[in-house]
């Protein structure tokens, strides 16, 4: 309640973490209901653009505020840098996984890659109290600096605010700080930070205890991408979550009138079916009766036809050209780098993805990457192709080219993502439609789907659910075609849905990570995924979102640009498709979002918006700041 009573009292900004009491202690407000700009501290990249995604105008690298102390501030300075320049340094494929390890939007870390910068103003507090202490935060790279009892607490705060002005504005000149620096009068007493009992800086989870704040914190530390284990930073969500997916085999049976009896029944029925399909032929029947194929496929394909199917789906027969996946492998190629890296990564808990299926993937992406340099090779691909090497020991390179090039899969991946951009968008456009409540609560907690749903799109769910559920789901991609990613991830969010609406953003998070871990469970995930499948037949996708998804791709010229070592495919941000040019319905803005982004900031795609309105005011502080 403090907030709407500050915005109407007419102040300028509103300062959430560190001077105000937090009275919520595990949430942060949504900023973007407020015309008035906010202000939030961070110590970490990850902090900064959680904040950010929040609605926050400006970001204060803390320092300990009244110590005249400035190491903390320098620290948090050094860090943030640091992380933004390690942003700057990595693939465009390894944001995603980045931006999901510190829980933040992809946009606004491939902001940070773009421009080396945070999208809003950043000024460094705590601890300034010297001409000299101003001087070095401009000097790290901060866009301002804020000065409060450094100055007041001082023998002559007059003197002292004017030499600090003049610091911020000749901080590379050391003869002007010299200057400046005499007959200001004493500064203020210092006091020793480490003394403290409690710090301000420490104050952005609230007055909650430590340990949960430093879980709630956790997704701000870059150290995680070394290898750490999320086991112990995500403890308590995945105790929430451990009996979640039991618990909706055992409603959904409810819901639907079925028990284990049944279930059982319908699986000898569906065996018995399919049998009599693969002796008639399973392309011969697809041919001649397709929407009975479509429909049997979608109640589940038994795990001994799968293989079957899925070529005949993909039609490897009439597309395979015998002698040419053997001729692509006598040349490398510029992403032959990245898949070396990438496919130890790829099913590091499966035993039975040993060193020769390593070897086996490597030379399947790499002949793709060689057949089709238009798309070459993007991270994610490794779990597709990997999936179709676990399932199916001969025709994988075939069946994994006619997956990409005829079932559309490599819009995925192309440079600039213009497929996948498309269906980020759909996909909002279905939760607002279908899971209103969901929809509701997501753009309270701030939460875009993004951050799970790029790796739900990229691999297909290979790296985020238990894969007796993917196989399941795949039957029905494959054999349905790509466009019915859409409606079963509706499916798995409405199956989620109760769950996930008495989550907050950190939990519901780790709760997406940790699916995939819930494979050791007990529990029949195939079962879960022909539920998901089924109830995924009652999301209808709307004629003007169907529209966008099928209308061609834009043309890309990657075989006519220099393309960087540091990023093989120069996907990111090197076009935006403006959805609004193809119906009069269609708009790429998210519904839950408000504000425009600085100029100064740099401009963030258009449909996710976040930062407060209250921004375009600073842009025109900023620049008159000295």
């Amino acid at each position: 309640m403090q907030f709407p009573v500050l915005q109407q009292i007419g102040v300028d900004c509103i300062d959430e973490s560190e001077v105000l009491t937090v009275a919520d202690e595990g949430n942060h407000v949504n900023k973007t209901k407020f015309k008035v700009p906010f202000v939030c501290g961070c110590r970490n990249l990850g902090e900064a653009l959680r904040r950010v995604a929040e609605g926050a105008s400006m970001i204060r690298t803390k320092g300990e505020a009244g110590t005249g102390d400035v190491v903390e501030a320098v620290r948090h300075i050094r860090t943030l840098h640091k992380e933004m320049r390690m942003v700057q340094m990595m693939d465009e494929d390894e944001l995603f996984t980045y931006a999901k390890e510190i829980g933040a939007p992809i946009d606004l870390v491939q902001h940070v890659k773009k421009t080396g910068k945070l999208p809003v103003v950043n000024f460094a507090a705590g601890g300034v109290a010297t001409p000299a202490d101003a001087a070095l935060c401009m000097q790290l790279g901060v866009d301002g600096v804020f000065v409060g009892s450094g100055i007041f607490k001082s023998e002559d705060p007059a003197k002292r605010a004017k030499a600090i002005v003049k610091a911020v504005t000749h901080f590379n000149d050391p003869q002007v700080i010299a200057e400046v620096s005499e007959d200001i009068g004493e500064a203020m007493t210092g006091i020793n930070c480490d003394g403290l009992a409690t710090r301000f800086a420490d104050r952005e989870g609230g007055n909650m205890p430590a340990a949960k704040k430093a879980r709630m914190e956790s997704y701000g530390d870059h150290k995680g991408l070394a290898g750490e284990s999320n086991s112990a930073r995500f403890q308590t969500s995945q105790q929430t979550s451990t009996p979640v997916l039991s618990q909706i085999l055992d409603t959904t049976h409810l819901r639907l009138g079925a028990g284990d009896a049944e279930m059982a029944d319908d699986k000898v029925r569906r065996q018995r079916m399919w049998t009599s399909m693969q002796q008639r032929g399973i392309r011969a029947f697809l041919q001649q009766r397709p929407e009975d194929f479509r429909r049997r496929a979608k109640k589940g394909v038994p795990a001994d036809v799968r293989a079957e199917v899925w070529q005949a789906v993909l039609n490897i027969d009439g597309h395979a050209k015998p002698g040419l996946y053997q001729e692509l492998q006598n040349s490398d190629n510029e992403w032959i780098h990245l898949i070396e890296i990438d496919v130890p990564r790829t099913f590091p808990e499966n035993p039975a993805f040993d060193e020769a299926q390593q070897r086996c993937l490597l030379r399947v992406l790499k002949a793709y990457a060689n057949l089709c340099a238009d798309v070459g090779y993007c991270q994610g691909m490794n779990f597709v192709a990997g999936l179709l090497l676990l399932e199916i020991e001969e025709s994988t390179f075939w069946m994994f080219f006619c997956l990409m090039e005829f079932g559309q899969l490599n819009g995925f991946y192309r440079r600039g993502f213009p497929l996948l951009k498309r269906y980020l968008w759909a996909f909002d456009e279905l939760v607002a439609a279908s899971l209103p409540e969901l929809h509701e609560h997501f753009c309270k907690e701030n939460l875009q789907h993004s951050v799970y749903l790029h790796q739900w799109f990229l691999t297909l769910f290979v790296s985020s659910l238990p894969l007796p559920m993917v196989l399941v789901l795949w039957d029905a991609i494959i054999c349905g075609g790509l466009e019915e990613i859409l409606s079963i991830s509706i499916a798995v969010l409405q199956l989620l849905q109760q769950t996930l609406l008495g989550m907050r953003f950190e939990e519901v998070v780790s709760f997406f990570q940790t699916l995939k871990t819930r494979e050791q469970e007990d529990c029949d995930f195939e079962s879960i995924g022909r539920i998901a499948v089924i109830s995924s037949g009652s999301f209808c996708i709307p004629n003007h979102v169907a529209d966008v998804l099928r209308r061609p791709l834009p043309l890309t010229s990657d075989h006519l640009m220099e393309r960087s070592p540091q990023s093989p495919t120069k996907r990111m941000l090197d076009s935006d498709e403006d959805m609004t040019t193809t119906a009069n319905t269609t708009t790429v803005n998210s519904p839950c979002s408000t504000g425009a982004a600085s100029s100064e900031g740099g401009m963030l795609r258009d449909y996710l918006r976040q930062i407060n309105q209250g921004l375009s005011w600073w842009v025109d502080t900023r620049s008159s700041w000295a």
